[in-house]
């Protein structure tokens, strides 16, 4: 009889749980035909998805611990509806994977999660860093392509993370933690980031991510470290980030980035500039200084958000 008490009364306290708790699941779904021709003639037709934007399945939780606290969470992969798989690799939530603790004194998070200098970008994209629209905006426009041996690590006008000169055989990857497999350069893992609360249309956020080894690579990327400051009230987005990536114990290349950018809402059209500084050290870097800089504009008409960009990325290597 005790032993059916105690079961009843831990039914009773999940259930409560439960009932100040919420799970969301949202996303979106894109695929299409696609047809292409190579130099030589070569013509293939393929499903493809992401020709407006990356399909996404996120799970968003929230459970409130009382007192003004709540714990959140967020899980979010790209599926590939062709194949099945996610994201072109073995990640799962490729996309994002925290545990946070939130309330009146900020937000902490720990996980894989976005860089402190991405929502400085996303807000002066306009329409969002990964909208589709070649690619994903002026975070992932530009050149494509570089020396023998590099990916094609430079297709953007602004960077997420530092490149740490976009070494030959770390081509992409910008202190994820992840070796040159699976590498992102929007994103870290093994990140701790705090966020405060906003003091005046003020926050800031400070981030860090652990090098370590990661997914069986024999080596870390080193560390990364984001500072970030954003001012946001009424029609006027402003604000600083800085970001480092600490030097990798292989690849020996690390770098600093200082981005400046914001949008204003002017109403009948929203424009967006951002301008953006990167230095980089280490041997067998192919550039050792970056600097980029983009302006959108938006122009609401009905339903319809006609959107514009223009912006550039030099190096003093290639590019």
């Amino acid at each position: 009889m005790k032993k059916s008490l105690v079961a009843l009364a831990v039914l009773a306290a999940a259930g409560s749980a439960f009932a100040q708790s919420s799970v969301t699941i949202s996303g979106q779904l894109d695929a299409g035909i696609q047809r292409s021709k190579n130099a030589v003639g070569q013509i293939t037709t393929t499903e493809a998805g992401g020709i407006h934007g990356a399909s996404r399945l996120r799970f968003v939780g929230i459970e409130d611990l009382g007192g003004g606290n709540k714990a959140n969470f967020l899980l979010e992969m790209q599926p590939n509806l062709a194949n099945g798989t996610t994201g072109g690799n073995s990640t799962l939530f490729n996309r994002g994977a925290w545990l946070g603790l939130s309330g009146g004194w900020g937000e902490a998070r720990l996980g894989r999660q976005g860089t402190a200098s991405i929502g400085l970008i996303c807000a002066a994209d306009l329409l969002g860093c990964y909208s589709g629209f070649s690619g994903g905006g002026i975070l992932f426009s530009g050149f494509n392509g570089g020396p023998a041996g590099v990916n094609s690590g430079l297709n953007r006008w602004v960077s997420a993370n530092p490149s740490r000169g976009q070494n030959a055989t770390f081509a992409l990857a910008p202190s994820t933690g992840q070796g040159t497999t699976g590498a992102d350069a929007t994103r870290v893992i093994n990140g701790v980031t705090y966020m405060t609360p906003s003091l005046g249309g003020v926050t800031a956020q400070l981030q860090y991510a652990f090098g370590g080894q990661a997914n069986g690579q024999a080596n870390g990327n080193g560390s990364s470290l984001g500072v970030n400051a954003t001012y946001s009230q009424g029609p006027i987005t402003a604000g600083y980030t800085f970001q480092s990536a600490a030097a990798d114990a292989a690849y020996n290349g690390k770098g600093r980035m200082h981005t400046l950018g914001g949008a204003y809402d002017l109403g009948v059209a929203r424009l967006g500039a951002i301008y953006q500084v990167e230095s980089n050290s280490g041997a067998a870097i192919a550039y050792s200084s970056a600097r980029a800089w983009a302006l959108t504009a938006a122009f609401p008409v009905g339903a319809a958000l006609p959107y514009v960009k223009v912006g550039q990325h030099r190096t003093n290597g290639f590019g």
